[in-house]
């Protein structure tokens, strides 16, 4: 069964290793800059609460009421027995999504997501894989 772990590298800071979803928790992650991909997997924007709270709900019934949506609008885009050809494809899609909604934005999103899209997988069997990797060094470091 798949697992997703999160590791995070911040300068001189000690990485950190984190799981996110044990194999019984499966699911698709996104960080960075949220709203792309909130908007297209969870069926609402970032700011939902604090649009609620604006409008004069309290914050735990604003905290409710986005619970109730997204229960309602979310889209369930992976499954833990999809094809691993379909993981990669899924991924690349949801970081050209948030590209595209970034660069595109006319609103105040800053212009923090682009750039060459590298792709790994890893799998019991095969270990870690690239599929997509731009040619920055030679071609025998690029295997």
């Amino acid at each position: 069964m798949p697992e997703i772990w999160q590791v995070k590298l911040q300068g001189a800071i000690s990485y950190q290793i984190l799981l996110i979803h044990p194999e019984t928790n499966f699911g698709i992650n996104w960080d960075g800059q949220y709203d792309a991909l909130n908007r297209l997997v969870l069926g609402v924007p970032t700011e939902l609460e604090q649009f609620a709270m604006d409008w004069g709900m309290q914050q735990p019934d604003a905290h409710s009421l986005g619970i109730a949506i997204r229960q309602r609008t979310q889209e369930t885009l992976a499954i833990p027995t999809m094809p691993i050809q379909d993981a990669i494809d899924l991924a690349r899609y949801l970081v050209e999504v948030a590209i595209g909604f970034t660069k595109f934005s006319i609103n105040k999103q800053p212009k923090t997501v682009g750039g060459a899209i590298e792709i790994a997988a890893i799998t019991k069997h095969e270990g870690f894989r690239w599929v997509q990797r731009q040619p920055f060094y030679s071609a025998a470091l690029n295997n």
